[in-house]
């Protein structure tokens, strides 16, 4: 199935990437495919409210004339479509190591909990900060360091305790890949000097570094 996927550089954005890229090396012939359409948001742009009811990035349209928006529901679909071997998403809750309860109830905290109170704090922090409103955007910027703080000490208890990905599992599923963009977007950002690091956080830091090596988020995070 073909798709053409409204793409904005965000973590909403690559986490989509990721999976649909991930997808088509696992089911090679199968898998997804898709065209790459840029919408720039920092300029007023949009998609078409016949993909996408807001307007806003990630939406997928694809070949039977179906519109797919909000990249968890994105993910979850294709999941249901292509994921047939439950690589990603376990199918079922048979595998003790790999339960899909578990692994939909980690999905949302990353999607919903963690990236709903970053993200609703960031822009308020950019605006302030250009305002020059400099006591409200010192308040955000720490807001956002306490926040990156707590959900750091979390998931690093967790990777301590699953000793690899988020999930028991031998490779990452849509837990890791959709963690993945949301921490390096916070890691890498310069423009709030946030200058957060996970340097002590053992298992955390050991999972960033060796969800760097992966291809399709290599191949995400050079995609401008």
């Amino acid at each position: 199935m073909h798709f053409d996927f409204y793409y904005y550089r965000s973590p909403n954005s690559q986490r989509v990437m990721m999976v649909l890229d991930k997808l088509n090396k696992l089911y090679p012939g199968e898998g997804p495919t898709y065209d790459v359409k840029h919408i720039d948001l920092r300029k007023g742009d949009k998609v078409d409210m016949l993909y996408s009811p807001k307007g806003y990035c990630p939406a997928l349209f694809d070949t039977n004339g179906s519109r797919y928006f909000e990249s968890g529901a994105i993910i979850l679909r294709l999941c249901e479509i292509f994921d047939v071997n439950g690589a990603l998403l376990p199918l079922d809750d048979t595998n003790p190591h790999a339960k899909r309860s578990e692994a939909l109830s980690w999905f949302f905290n990353i999607t919903a909990d963690f990236a709903m109170k970053l993200q609703g704090l960031i822009i308020p922090a950019i605006h302030a900060k250009k305002d020059e409103k400099s006591q409200v955007a010192e308040f955000l910027i720490q807001t956002i360091k306490d926040t990156l703080k707590e959900f750091a000490e979390f998931y690093n208890d967790r990777l301590e305790e699953t000793g690899s990905y988020i999930m028991d599992s031998p490779h990452p599923t849509i837990c890791d890949l959709s963690l993945m963009p949301l921490l390096h977007t916070f890691l890498t950002m310069d423009m709030l000097e946030i200058n957060f690091s996970i340097e002590d956080y053992e298992y955390l830091n050991t999972w960033y570094k060796r969800m760097l090596e992966n291809s399709s988020v290599q191949k995400t995070l050079a995609f401008k």
